[in-house]
């Protein structure tokens, strides 16, 4: 039960983390092979790209729930007590309204790569399945907003740390 738990609490870094190392590895074997061995690697440019867009994607949501993204604080740091609550309520329904139109217009693009069939070419693998981190990344993002808003209002108040209040 603990491991599940670590995983639901972690699963955006546990899905990124790896992709940057592979990323980090893979940049290092693409220039080797391209001035050292003078050998191509086509696939390695997709693999790169493949990894940046799931990192990128699953880095976000890892973002909002850590509270990184950049905010402008000026406003609501003067406001205090059912006014903050409120204006940091309708700033996370905003976020999530936003992430879940990209959500469903990400899984249009997604559902066409798919019926065309598109493969990539050197690694053989189907085009939808790198686009595919579009639709899942803003539904974390969309998750973790919701319980960022279900914490401010079970405390009754937005602290002062809480995420997309710091910059």
């Amino acid at each position: 039960m603990k491991a599940l738990k670590f995983i639901a609490d972690y699963i955006e870094e546990l899905v990124a983390a790896p992709l940057m190392v592979v990323m980090s590895c893979m940049v290092v074997i693409q220039v080797a092979c391209r001035f050292v061995f003078h050998v191509p690697t086509p696939w390695a440019e997709e693999l790169l790209r493949y990894c940046f867009i799931w990192s990128i994607m699953m880095g976000s949501a890892a973002g909002v729930k850590r509270g990184s993204h950049i905010g402008v604080t000026m406003m609501v740091d003067k406001l205090s007590g059912k006014t903050r609550l409120l204006v940091m309520t309708f700033a996370y329904c905003v976020i999530i309204v936003a992430s879940g139109m990209f959500c469903y217009a990400s899984m249009d693009v997604v559902m066409l790569q798919y019926n065309l069939g598109q493969i990539l070419p050197a690694l053989g693998i189907p085009f939808y399945t790198s686009t595919l981190a579009l639709p899942v990344g803003f539904l974390f993002i969309i998750i973790r907003t919701v319980q960022l808003t279900i914490k401010i209002w079970r405390e009754g108040r937005v602290p002062k740390d809480s995420p997309l209040l710091e910059a």
